[in-house]
């Protein structure tokens, strides 16, 4: 995993949006849902739900 994805993810979970999180990384919104897809898929676990399938 990578240090950016982590920083993608503290970003998101503070901002409680994707848009504002992006705009904030300055990146774009689609990339930061898909690095963010992509560490959920990757750890099993639904962070920005709270479901969490262990």
């Amino acid at each position: 995993m990578e240090l950016r994805v982590l920083n993608y993810f503290v970003a998101t979970a503070q901002e409680l949006n994707m848009t504002r999180a992006a705009q904030k990384l300055l990146v774009l919104q689609p990339a930061l849902s898909r690095q963010i897809a992509d560490l959920e898929t990757n750890w099993v676990l639904n962070y920005l739900t709270g479901s969490h399938v262990i």
